[in-house]
């Protein structure tokens, strides 16, 4: 009866011990995987991850977020980038080929296997320090150099100046056509313009020399940065488009309209009466002036503004201050203005009636003498006659008047300027003129100051970390990790450090989780067996039911009935993602992280598994024992009646005789 109560107690020990060594099958599987470096440098390999993060995440998250962008541009891009073109499946796979270039995948693996090497055991509680030196250095310093075939695959450059330059002319010529120039740029002359003055394979040589000068500063080499883009050598090219521009606009009459003839106005528009009251209108003097003024002298000055504007812009010279020389053109004004009066005064004489009688003819011969126009024309004098007296005068009164009222030049000043493009245009002009003539600088300090004005999480000492990272002369510590990372969080770091000496002490005492169950199964052996050979067998049989229920859940119930609910879970998720970039890499990352997943539960059902196979070979060895007993072993007999064994007298005698043999 005991002895049924003792097995009733094992059996009811059983299902405990399960659980135990469920229990202590998964802290072994974990400590041996997880807690392992190299088990987590072989898993990334084979999950190839580090192809995976270029090819299967970066690119097709690069399109959603360029399409997004393409959409709305400016939930990103400052106002001087906001025309900017995107083109997310051509430019996706170039962008993330930058940075493939800058760090291959065999670099990558490299420098993350060193991560997991030093960091894993510092995690886990193994070590209380380590030590990172990702020896990024070179391949900083070797990117800009990488990045030119890239910029060029780009478009990067004429994209750029599409973006940037090509609004800023559009812009220009609309306030010269606000202000009367007849001038008409679409957009695409705009942008081929803006790449005549800055080509794309010059802005692209700019970005790599601006990277290039980073570079020092970003791995520790050098303490500062500063970046400086040259514009004086485009004032040419500038010049030149805008000479282009205003020859196809016609802007000499807008010029004259707007400079020229106000000036000129002053001088010959003062008059309007001549002598014998010869009267010039006001298009009779606009007549002269376009004379006094052609087209081609124009362009000329013109030309000249433009060249003193881009001096001016280049900062070759501080001020502008051009003048127009008119000494040239006083004389032709005095020979266009008398031809004038002359002809104005011949219509006089030929519409001056006949003298009727000889008083009258003498009288009008006496007019004419003294220089004053004949209230009628004598018969005796012929028109060409009146006229080569009478005209005399008006070349010396027209000198008089027009010479000194024409100046030999006259300025053209920055007011001059506002008043001809508008105060807006000479603002963008006067920030042009200050870019070209000091350059564009941009330094760390002014990185840092642009970071400090950011509302961004992204602050000062995460730029610090990472120059400390790219610098092959500093290595990365616990110190800087506490410092900077769980730095201002002091109950973070708490909670870290707690974690770690807890994982820390549970994995140098992990052994001891098979106390409990060992004990378990030293008490199931003992109530359940009488001797050895039967306490083995009920030792072994709870190991071997244990481990073959896991062996049988983890292998053909998962297979048959789990990795089905996983795949349609993983399709569920795939149908709530919109994107198809999105869906397409959460798909993948999920069979991945589930390829690992299961290889991780195969290791563990595996070891369930050479647990059950261990287990039921010695208890089978055990049960054979118990049936056919131990190969060469003698049972003693009893006695007829039950009384004390009888010894065999044959096996007494052999016994004997090799007890008394000789060694």
């Amino acid at each position: 009866m005991l002895i049924i109560l003792r097995r009733i107690f094992a059996i009811i020990l059983m299902p405990v011990f399960l659980l135990l060594f469920v229990l202590t099958l998964l802290i072994w599987q974990i400590q041996g995987t997880f807690g392992d470096p190299e088990y987590i440098k072989k898993e990334l390999v084979k999950a190839d991850i580090y192809n995976f993060i270029y090819d299967d995440v970066m690119v097709p998250l690069l399109v959603e977020a360029l399409e997004d962008l393409a959409e709305d541009p400016e939930s990103l891009l400052n106002d001087d980038l906001i025309e900017l073109e995107i083109r997310p499946e051509t430019d996706s796979p170039e962008i993330v080929g930058l940075l493939r270039d800058f760090l291959p995948p065999e670099e990558l693996q490299a420098r993350v296997e060193h991560v997991i090497d030093e960091f894993v055991p510092y995690i886990t509680g193994d070590t209380d320090e380590f030590q990172i030196q990702l020896r990024l250095g070179e391949r900083v310093r070797a990117w800009p150099d990488l990045a030119a075939s890239r910029l060029e695959a780009l478009d990067a450059g004429d994209r750029l100046s599409n973006a940037v330059l090509a609004p800023i002319l559009d812009s220009s010529f609309d306030a010269l056509q606000a202000q009367g120039l007849d001038i008409s740029i679409t957009r695409a002359r705009a942008q081929e313009i803006a790449q005549g003055v800055a080509p794309g394979i010059w802005i692209e040589t700019q970005i790599v020399n601006a990277t290039r000068d980073v570079s020092g500063w970003l791995t520790g080499t050098e303490e500062h940065f500063q970046i400086t883009v040259q514009f004086a050598d485009r004032i040419p090219r500038a010049t030149q488009a805008l000479k282009d521009v205003l020859d196809e606009a016609n802007a000499e009459q807008f010029l004259f309209k707007s400079l020229i003839e106000p000036e000129l106005n002053k001088a010959i528009g003062s008059f309007t009466v001549l002598s014998h009251g010869v009267l010039i209108s006001d298009e009779e003097i606009a007549a002269a002036i376009e004379a006094v003024a052609p087209e081609s002298w124009v362009r000329e000055q013109r030309n000249s503004i433009i060249d003193s504007l881009s001096g001016y812009m280049s900062g070759e010279t501080d001020q502008l201050d051009l003048s127009i020389d008119l000494s040239g053109r006083v004389g032709t004004a005095v020979t266009v203005l008398t031809d004038l009066a002359k002809r104005k005064l011949t219509e006089l004489v030929d519409g001056t009636p006949a003298c009727r009688s000889i008083t009258d003819g003498l009288l009008a011969a006496q007019e004419i003498q003294r220089g004053q126009f004949p209230s009628c024309t004598p018969a005796e004098i012929s028109s060409d006659a009146i006229l080569s007296v009478l005209s005399g005068p008006f070349e010396a009164q027209i000198n008089s008047l027009i010479v000194t009222q024409i100046p030999d030049s006259f300025t053209f000043t920055e007011n001059d300027l506002a008043d001809l493009i508008g105060e807006s245009s000479v603002q963008s002009i006067d920030d042009v003129r200050r870019f070209v003539a000091e350059g564009f600088t941009y330094t760390d300090t002014d990185l840092r100051l642009d970071i400090a004005k950011r509302d961004s999480e992204f602050d000062l000492a995460d730029l610090d970390v990472i120059r400390d990272l790219l610098n092959d002369g500093h290595i990365f510590t616990e110190v800087d990790f506490t410092d900077r990372v769980l730095g201002g969080r002091p109950d973070l770091l708490d909670d870290f450090e707690n974690v770690r000496d807890q994982v820390g002490r549970g994995r140098s005492l992990w052994f001891l989780v098979f106390f409990v169950p060992g004990l378990v199964l030293l008490l199931i052996a003992f109530l359940g067996g009488r001797n050895w050979n039967s306490r083995l067998k009920w030792a072994m049989l709870p190991i071997f039911v244990s481990g073959l229920l896991i062996w049988i859940v983890t292998s053909p119930i998962y297979d048959a009935y789990v990795q089905e609910e996983i795949d349609e879970g993983v399709a569920r998720v795939a149908e709530e993602i919109e994107r198809d970039e999105a869906r397409v890499v959460v798909i993948e990352a999920l069979d991945r992280g589930i390829d690992i997943l299961t290889r991780w539960k195969n290791g563990f059902g595996n070891r369930a598994g050479y647990f059950a196979i261990g287990s039921g070979i010695v208890l089978a060895a055990s049960i054979g024992v118990s049936i056919f007993g131990v190969p060469g072993a003698q049972r003693p007999r009893r006695a007829p009646g039950g009384g004390p064994a009888r010894s065999d007298p044959d096996a007494d005698a052999a016994s004997e005789a090799l007890r008394s043999r000789p060694a």
